[in-house]
């Protein structure tokens, strides 16, 4: 119990001073993410340049290249719109800025020497995808913003010996447009795709410890003189009935959810509710390995920091990308792709990974399941073996206090060094006449 209390408390102490107590800053991770200027900019292909003395080469698209490393890695490619989309829906980039075929015409249509009066508006499209993480999103928006308009200062100072813009280009600057692949409607729905699996992990911890602790198959044919494959037969009890306890708490959880909430659902319930039991079968087969290898307070104390851990990161509160670099360790674990998925069962975004979400989890499962069925083997034999050894004794009468007793070696010891007072021997003491008399009438 002392250990239990220190490492929690230890767990609890890393935990709140990471978090609650400011050493995590997410600000300061948001200049290694990665963005694409997808330029389909034609550069200055029209008479209107060579008027006021420039080159076909001038492409502002390509100016963007300057905001790499100012708040984010910036990459310039040529491409189209379609291209853009591609790059943030394959999760290669959290944003996408579309430059547009006459971006650089445009700017140019805003200087004072050639259109005084007038202002042509500015567009460029920025592409993203908020339902890959809603909150580092959130914070991608913001440190765009301050992007957006630190480029817009640079873009008027290198204009500067071609003259000034005109005021509403200066006020306004670039009209960004933002477009999301896939849109979060309500915030709960996001703060859903992990906290389901949470509960659900809890719910396999509960199954392991009544099945490991209290399943009554296992005595009923274990104790048994005569039974074929008891082993077989209390193993697959023994998983059916985990299975069913899953089957149930998972059901509760989604039948919850679909009567207090409408969610949005890209592939229907059904596939929800099947894919989080999946992932619950994934929670009861790591669970009963680890209840089997560890005694009941260890076992709880890890079953409860391998779940925080995996909470924190499954990439459903913030992605590891402004996160620190050793919750990278949840790409090795099995919430983090079960929430990457429950992302795509809900709004149909990271289609690519869905073969891989799958096909870990289903790792993890037929991992632990062996390691547990093994462990298990072992344990029956063991009882088992106790069992017959209890039965063999009380066929011969070898019981230990029969064994005790016979072993004795004091048996001869004559009364009297036992202590026992010669008055109690009066009875046993026959003269030779009542000795006759006794003997004549049982005659």
């Amino acid at each position: 119990m002392t250990i239990y209390c220190f490492f929690i408390s230890l767990f609890a102490l890393c935990f709140g001073a990471l978090y609650i107590g400011g050493v995590w800053n997410p600000g300061k991770k948001l200049v290694g993410l990665n963005y694409v200027v997808v330029n389909d900019d034609k550069g200055c292909y029209t008479s209107l340049c060579e008027k006021i003395g420039l080159n076909n080469t001038r492409n502002v698209g390509n100016y963007y290249a300057r905001l790499d490393g100012t708040g984010g890695r910036f990459t310039v490619v040529k491409g189209t719109r379609n291209d853009a989309i591609e790059y943030v829906k394959k999760f290669k980039y959290w944003a996408a800025f579309y430059i547009p075929e006459k971006f650089t015409v445009d700017v140019i249509s805003n200087l004072n020497v050639v259109n005084k009066h007038g202002h042509v508006d500015v567009k460029v499209e920025v592409i993203l995808d908020e339902a890959r993480s809603y909150n580092t999103i959130s914070l991608v928006r913001k440190a765009l913003r301050r992007l957006q308009n630190s480029f817009h200062i640079a873009l008027v100072r290198s204009f500067q010996q071609l003259g000034s813009f005109n005021p509403p280009f200066l006020i306004n600057g670039i009209s960004y447009t933002e477009t999301s692949l896939h849109t979060v409607e309500k915030y709960g729905q996001n703060f859903a795709s992990f906290v389901t699996l949470m509960l659900v992990w809890i719910s396999t911890i509960s199954a392991s410890i009544i099945t490991h602790f209290y399943f009554a198959f296992e005595i009923h044919w274990l104790e048994k003189k005569e039974v074929h494959h008891p082993y077989i037969k209390i193993i697959s009890s023994k998983i059916l009935t985990n299975c069913l306890m899953v089957l149930f708490t998972t059901f509760i959880i989604i039948l919850i959810q679909c009567i207090c909430g409408n969610l949005t659902m890209e592939k229907g319930y059904i596939y929800y509710y099947l894919f989080v039991f999946y992932y619950a079968l994934c929670g009861i087969a790591v669970n009963c390995s680890l209840i089997h290898v560890l005694p009941f307070i260890a076992y709880y104390l890890v079953a409860v920091i391998f779940m925080m851990l995996q909470i924190t990161t499954c990439g459903g509160i913030f992605d590891h990308s402004v996160q620190f670099g050793f919750w990278k360790i949840g790409r090795a674990l099995p919430m983090y792709y079960a929430t990457r998925q429950l992302k795509n069962i809900f709004w149909g975004v990271g289609e690519h990974t869905k073969l891989a979400n799958v096909l870990i989890i289903l790792a993890w499962i037929v991992v632990s399941t062996i390691v547990t069925i093994y462990l298990y083997i072992l344990e029956l034999k063991t009882k088992r073996e106790n069992w017959l050894r209890r039965e063999y004794r009380k066929l011969l009468n070898y019981k230990n206090e029969s064994t005790s007793f016979y072993n004795r070696n004091d048996d001869m010891t004559p009364l009297k060094s036992r202590e026992v007072p010669m008055e109690s021997m009066e009875d046993f003491d026959f003269t030779e006449k009542e000795y006759n008399r006794r003997t004549s009438i049982t005659q």
